[in-house]
């Protein structure tokens, strides 16, 4: 979300929904990049597809004989016919309809993860509105699903619950408060992926 935030302001606009979920996965897939690279273990690596398939996916295998594909997403509740649903929306095509509906991967043979069971870590977007021209957006929860079609996503469990940030008025002199918490944020992740490789080791 600070990657998003930070990047409305050389966008000269508001970015609409569907594009600020654009540039949120691409933060979010540079976080992972980031974090994979950090780690440098075989157990946690990115699966890049190409631009239109709208499938980026993390691939955890601490257990090399029961790997586990992680995706990300919007967690929202939307309207679903006659009935209101909690999922990520995703674009409709044959193979996210076949992952939603077994919530496995088939046909990523190349990528050796054929078959590969999936869970998505979604996140719900919270202040979904502006004020002084300025988007005031901020990430309330973190909940890992299992994604399904046409109905609610089974719910796991909730991984993070995050307080509304305050709404700092950003000084000339002093750097940013995004550019700071984004330090902060990716030293904590830096001091989390050393301790895992050390108990792993």
């Amino acid at each position: 979300m600070l990657d998003t935030l930070a990047s409305v302001e050389v966008m000269g606009g508001l970015p609409r929904r569907t594009e600020r979920a654009n540039v949120m996965h691409w933060g979010l897939r540079e976080g992972m990049r980031w974090l994979c690279d950090k780690v440098d273990e075989p157990w946690l690596r990115l699966v890049e597809k190409p631009e239109g398939d709208g499938l980026d996916y993390l691939v955890l295998s601490f257990d090399p004989s029961r790997p586990l594909g992680i995706r990300w997403g919007r967690y929202k509740c939307r309207e679903w016919g006659p009935h209101r649903v909690s999922g990520v929306r995703r674009n409709e095509t044959d193979r996210t309809g076949t992952i939603q509906e077994q919530g496995v991967l088939w046909g990523d043979i190349e990528e050796g993860t054929d078959g590969l069971p999936m869970v998505s870590i979604a996140h719900t977007i919270e202040g979904d509105f502006t004020e002084a021209s300025r988007p005031c957006w901020w990430i309330g929860r973190l909940v890992l699903i299992r994604e399904r079609q046409g109905g609610a996503s089974e719910f796991i469990t909730e991984v993070a619950r995050f307080a509304e940030p305050l709404r700092i008025i950003e000084s000339e002199i002093q750097p940013s408060p995004r550019v700071v918490a984004r330090e902060a944020e990716r030293s904590e992740l830096e001091r989390l992926a050393e301790n895992l490789k050390r108990r792993l080791a």
